[in-house]
């Protein structure tokens, strides 16, 4: 017989518990108070007060009360000759130590920020403390000097609501507040200093060296400095940054304490700390003057001196030019053959346009793929436009230039490679020189210019297309349709092809050569949907036909998904083939009468056992395996593999294999029948009952009810907004909100039921909230088990839903909103008033 596995050991920050577990069961299978009267076979000093209980019959278990104490060194001995219950002994003792530490600061106030000179400190640990004894070994040192503190009283940490808070969150007992006997002196360094051997209240401990924390009393209002937020240069509409020398107070301030000049429209000055952050469209090349009040206030009570006043010189606008819409855009035929480009800070523009086709596509993507790495190369293409235009349009400024494309595109139809590259006109010379050549400064681009909408659907063996008409969305019939590759782009073969019926469609079937492009033609316009339109290709990239295999899909689970080691896991499940293509099913397992191998790792990766498991001709197999007395703890992996090596023959199942106790009994939680709705109630009920049959009467109940801001739509009503809106472009719904935590301590009657009632007052705000109700059910054998039950609490039974077309409207335009009134079903509700208010929101800090 042996000792498996002890924790803990050696110094641990915590211990919350003793466990032992050995190679040969201890015990008997019997009920807990007989096991609690046997004799122990594990040997702790010192020992605190707590349980010790059998898990299983290898693991021994001690749970102190709460959990071991701090400050304390530990001996766990197992002694030699410790006998098992099948006859087993220990040949050795197995004794080892563990240790838990002394106190440690986990909290401090003040701290990084300027202080009052009259005030409270606080001190956190990480176990219980004697605060007088701690008191005599905190020293303060402020201003040179070494002065006397003295413990705060209950009235004076009631009265600090900085205190107050912090106290609030720590355990009992773990903290104290303290203050010096005099006021600090102004404006000094102060270092608060818990000296080496401050004890503890859990353990004979003390603390080795000296643990300290520093800050500074507050002194006289100034700036202490002022910059541009993340850029020394300070290009325009960056953040300013002015920083004082204590926190400002932002109740009371206000915007108008702050001065910019020349003005900035839409200035946005916000408060944080011990700053201010100034926010606006401010111009290039300008100076600004930023003048605070001398009324400007700190939370000390203090203002500035006089008024003080700051310079930030905005710098140039870095030099860009863009377009939007990547490597390919097709025209609004509505605006015709026109194109716009960005630009900041260039006052004229090189451009180029090169006639294409069809043909040129790849000659395009090449083009793009070689610039990129570096080379100079030539659009494909033959040059119809070279021409320079005039930005019009003042220096830093984002400025849009409309290019007049209808030379490169007769009849306003056609296709064209747009190079845009900015230039200068060198002082005392005519010539024009483009700036730089970086690739990355200019805009290159496939442009489009055609009536038909084209756009594809494919999967692994044909390709639908669709036509339409990019002026009204109509379906467009006959309208050749054919795919085009490098192949038949480079040898001039005629592609297959196809004509769209009355509803736009045609299907094109698939070939094993990759077709980058899709053509639609109608007449003298042409429309082109590549498959792809950056440049990253590869000779593979396209439509193809691609070949798909049938696979196998394993279904596979276990009786428990939680097992001690030692113990046997069942295994059962099922293979099936997965057909591939349009037809593709679920078909039955093709092998017949055979077999599937398997191995099983534990937590560390460790095969710990292996073999083979026959299956039947239906797919099905069942077999168990005994997990190894000795097997790590985790989470265990079972790696199963078919024979024959087709497509999705191996799979991985894992479960759970734990030192645990058995549950003896079960918990449920149930809610009442809704609709609730904010001013009624509702009733949660948990019911307790023994596996064995039977309820568990006057069981220790905790409830935690969490209520949670929620969101609800009435059925078949998702085209309103119900609450608040959330905008296509944010991510997700605001759940944001405060969480409310009740809970409440009750014991089960005869029946092993509690029913507790909820008073729903709808949280202060006509909103919907999700209720949660959880009960930790704990008997007398200290198993605790929890169960919980859910509701939604309508603020009402009607809901108002509002829509709009539109999310956004230039000035002056009508915006169309819809309201409707629905019951909680969803059915329209008439005859009732609503009252609507539009509002423009627009956030300032004002205190």
């Amino acid at each position: 017989m042996s000792v498996l596995r002890r924790a803990p050991e050696g110094a641990v920050p915590l211990a919350p518990h003793l466990s032992v577990t050995f190679s040969q069961p201890m015990v008997a299978v019997t009920g807990h108070e007989d096991l609690a009267r046997q004799g122990r076979p594990v040997l702790l000093e010192p020992a605190p007060p707590g349980q010790w209980r059998w898990v299983g019959t290898k693991t021994l278990l001690f749970q102190p009360t709460g959990r071991f104490p701090m400050a304390t060194d530990y001996r766990a001995e197992v002694p030699a000759g410790t006998r098992s219950a099948v006859g087993g002994a220990l040949a050795r003792a197995a004794t080892w130590t563990f240790t838990t530490p002394p106190p440690s600061l986990t909290a401090r106030h003040p701290a990084d920020e300027p202080a009052p000179r009259d005030l409270l400190l606080f001190a956190a640990f990480d176990q219980r403390i004697d605060r007088q004894a701690v008191a005599t070994r905190l020293r303060l040192r402020a201003g040179g000097a070494v002065l006397p503190v003295r413990l705060a009283t209950d009235a004076e940490v009631a009265a600090d609501a900085a205190v107050k808070a912090l106290a609030a969150r720590e355990e009992a007992g773990r903290w104290l507040a303290f203050r010096p006997a005099q006021p600090l002196p102004a404006n000094a360094p102060v270092t608060v200093v818990v000296s080496a051997g401050t004890p503890s209240a859990e353990g004979p401990k003390a603390t080795t060296k000296d643990q300290t924390w520093a800050f500074r009393t507050f002194g006289p209002l100034r700036v202490t400095g002022h910059r541009c937020s993340g850029n020394d240069k300070c290009p325009p509409s960056t953040p300013w940054l002015v920083e004082l020398s204590n926190p400002i107070d932002a109740q009371a301030f206000r915007k108008d304490m702050v001065r910019v000049e020349p003005d900035v429209p839409g200035l946005k000055v916000v408060v944080y700390g011990q700053g201010l952050s100034l926010r606006g469209p401010s111009k290039g090349r300008t100076t600004y003057r930023v003048t605070l009040a001398s009324r400007l206030p700190d939370v000390f009570g203090q203002t500035l001196e006089q008024p003080a006043t700051v310079t930030f010189t905005v710098g140039t606008a870095p030099e860009s030019l863009f377009a939007p819409g990547g490597p390919f855009v097709v025209l609004d035929p509505a605006a015709g053959p026109r194109f716009s480009v960005y630009s900041v800070n260039h006052d004229t523009l090189r451009v180029q346009a090169y006639a294409v086709g069809p043909e040129d596509w790849r000659g395009f993507q090449t083009y793009l793929q070689e610039g990129r790495r570096g080379k100079s190369v030539e659009p494909p293409g033959r040059r119809v436009l070279s021409t320079t235009v005039p930005v019009q349009g003042p220096p830093d400024t984002l400025t849009e230039t409309r290019l007049d494309l209808a030379a490169a595109l007769p009849g306003g139809l056609g296709h064209a490679v747009l190079v845009v590259e900015p230039v200068r006109r060198e002082s005392g010379s005519r010539a024009v020189t483009v700036r730089g050549n970086e690739w990355q400064h200019a805009v290159r681009v496939w442009v489009q210019s055609t009536r038909i909408g084209l756009t594809a659907f494919a999967d692994d063996r044909s390709l639908l297309a669709w036509a339409s008409s990019l002026a009204d969305g109509k379906p467009l019939e006959g309208v050749d349709v054919s795919l085009l590759g490098a192949v038949t782009a480079k040898t001039g073969v005629a592609a297959p092809q196809t004509r769209t019926g009355s509803d736009g469609l045609a299907t094109l079937g698939l070939s094993a050569e990759p077709r980058v492009l899709l053509v639609a033609r109608q007449g003298t316009d042409i429309a082109l949907l590549p498959q792809v339109t950056w440049w990253w290709w590869n000779a593979e990239s396209g439509w193809k036909r691609q070949e798909r295999t049938a696979t196998l899909r394993f279904y596979v689970f276990d009786d428990r998904r939680l097992y001690r080691p030692g113990e046997e896991a069942k295994i059962k499940g099922w293979i099936r083939l997965l057909g591939a293509g349009p037809q593709g099913d679920v078909l039955p397992w093709p092998g017949g009468a055979g077999s599937v191998s398997w191995k099983l790792t534990d937590a560390q990766g460790n095969e710990v056992g292996k073999g083979q498991a026959p299956v039947s001709a239906f797919g099905g197999f069942d077999f168990g395996l005994t997990l190894p007395p000795t097997m790590n703890l985790g989470n265990a992996t079972l790696s199963l593999e078919a024979a024959g090596g087709r497509p999705g023959s191996t799979h991985a199942h894992s479960f759970q294999v734990q030192e645990f106790r058995r549950p003896e009994f079960e918990v449920t939680a149930s809610a009442s029948e809704g609709p609730h709705v904010a001013g009624g109630q509702a009733t949660v009920t948990t019911t307790a009952s023994y596996y064995a049959g039977g309820a568990l009467p006057g069981a220790d109940v905790t409830w935690r009810v969490v209520a949670t801001p929620a969101f609800f739509t009435p059925p078949n009503r998702d085209d309103f907004s119900f609450g608040a809106a959330v905008p296509w472009w944010e991510p997700g719904p605001d759940r944001s909100g405060a969480e409310r935590v009740e809970t409440y301590e009750a014991r089960t009657d005869a029946g092993g039921r509690h029913r507790l009632r909820i008073d729903l007052d709808g949280g202060g705000e006509p909103r919907p909230w999700s209720l949660r109700a959880e009960a930790t059910v704990l008997d007398v054998n200290r198993q605790a088990w929890t169960a919980a039950a859910s509701l939604l609490v309508h603020p009402a039974l009607l809901y108002l839903g509002l829509r709009s077309e539109r999310a956004f409207v230039q000035p002056g335009e009508a915006l169309p909103v819809d309201a409707i009134a629905t019951d909680l079903d969803g059915r329209a509700v008439p005859g009732r008033a609503l009252a609507l208010r539009l509002d423009r929101l627009e956030w300032e800090q004002e205190a």
